[in-house]
């Protein structure tokens, strides 16, 4: 097996017998790979009479499939050159008590919930570790020249293993829908927390990104969100743009949350891993 953190899914049509193996299983990634497990047994009890073949294959765990492994895995994203990854739902679907997240439906649905109410906050939001993607540190250095952007690098004092309250500022999701508007960024790979904030009912930044989920290609630019440059160099401008059109922003959000509720929430992402599984 590829020398990453993540399963081996071995399956027996005949028998209808399957098995997954776990390799280098880390306390950092403990949690993803017990949620993708489960995800993975929920979808093939879901589809479990369409799938008629055996196969035998590696799911990758970490945040990017790397490039010097050859063979076809399943994988939470991928760059778009990267034939050998399928895509599949993330494990943030399961819900992350790690983050604070217990429940991934209950989570979203809060959020939902509180973006009826108007935000307390008229500026744009992000909350992370600046050291997993430059475009971070970027924008800690935006928000100290543009006061509409408030933006926190936070660090875990025991590692994300450790829990929420390890973490050195801590903002629910929920609380982000106080803000005006907010804004996604890269991580060493996908950004687990977009679907999430998809949820909000708040206008919504994205930055072009180097990987995607299988859900990304649905959205559309000025429909689903607002896009920014990968280096963020036009984001005060985008900024501009919105507090210019509140009109098409509150379109924009309220698509981005009908977008999410018809299909981002834990079932969907079944649905969707079943029809992965059922394919091979």
């Amino acid at each position: 097996m590829a020398n990453f953190n993540g399963l081996q899914i071995q399956y027996y049509a005949e028998g209808k017998v399957y098995a997954l193996l776990c390799s280098m299983v880390t306390e950092e990634t403990r949690e993803r790979v017990c949620n993708t497990s489960r995800m993975i047994s929920e979808a093939m009890f879901r589809v479990h009479d369409k799938m008629n073949n055996d196969f035998e294959i590696n799911v990758c765990c970490n945040d990017s499939y790397p490039d010097f492994c050859s063979e076809t895995v399943l994988g939470y994203c991928k760059r778009k050159d990267q034939t050998n990854v399928i895509l599949i739902p993330d494990f943030n679907f399961l819900g992350r008590p790690s983050v604070g997240a217990a429940d991934y439906d209950q989570t979203v649905l809060a959020m939902v919930e509180a973006s009826k109410v108007a935000s307390e906050y008229d500026t744009l939001f992000w909350i992370g570790n600046e050291e997993s993607h430059i475009s971070r540190q970027k924008l800690l250095e935006l928000s100290e020249a543009d006061k509409r952007i408030e933006a926190y690098g936070m660090r875990w004092s025991g590692g994300q293993a450790t829990g929420a309250s390890s973490a050195s500022k801590f903002v629910p999701l929920v609380d982000h829908t106080k803000y005006k508007y907010l804004i996604d960024l890269p991580g060493y790979g996908w950004s687990g927390r977009m679907k999430s904030l998809m949820f909000s009912g708040r206008p919504l930044f994205i930055p072009d990104h180097e990987f995607y989920e299988y859900w990304h290609e649905d959205l559309v630019p000025f429909e689903n969100y607002i896009p920014v440059k990968g280096d963020l160099s036009d984001l005060s401008q985008q900024i501009d743009w919105a507090e210019a059109h509140p009109k098409e922003c509150e379109d924009i959000a309220k698509n981005a949350q009908e977008y999410a509720l018809s299909h981002l929430m834990h079932t969907h992402a079944i649905d969707a891993l079943g029809e992965v599984l059922a394919s091979l």
